[in-house]
């Protein structure tokens, strides 16, 4: 594995992080193809590996045609981790959403039990009322 000191003008390095997004693969894949196919690395400003792009696509681990015109490879990658965060969170949301509708489900039924409680509580109160005056009456006779 070399390192370089100075890029040359017009060459795009990306972090190992960056490669691996955009190759769809693990870090430890990027890693490992650094050291079987010798590729160039330099260090970044916080001390992470950069690989030149081109020599991720040159091995065809990247395809061209997933880099849109005018955008930066690490912008393109940054791009494709929101993307499988917004998926990922759309999953979360619907699965939260079920578990609210069964939710609703129980409370309207629960709602419904009780409501039937409070009625027969009612007319058990109406019976005993009236049993009480029936009995004031009989022993008032």
């Amino acid at each position: 594995m070399s390192t370089a000191t100075v890029p040359v003008e017009g060459e795009e390095w990306v972090s190992r992080a960056d490669a691996a997004e955009l190759a769809r693969c693990s870090e430890a894949t990027i890693k490992r193809l650094e050291g079987k196919h010798d590729l160039e690395t330099r260090t970044g400003v916080n001390g992470q590996t950069l690989l030149r792009l081109a020599d991720l696509v040159r091995l065809g681990r990247i395809n061209p045609a997933d880099l849109p015109s005018g955008a930066t490879a690490s912008g393109t990658a940054e791009l494709r981790r929101t993307q499988d965060q917004l998926v990922a969170t759309q999953r979360e949301l619907g699965e939260v959403r079920g578990r609210l509708a069964e939710r609703d489900a129980v409370v309207a039924t629960l709602t419904g039990q009780v409501s039937e409680k409070d009625r027969q509580i009612r007319k058990l109160t109406d019976i005993i009322d009236s049993l009480g005056l029936a009995l004031c009456e009989k022993a008032a006779r």
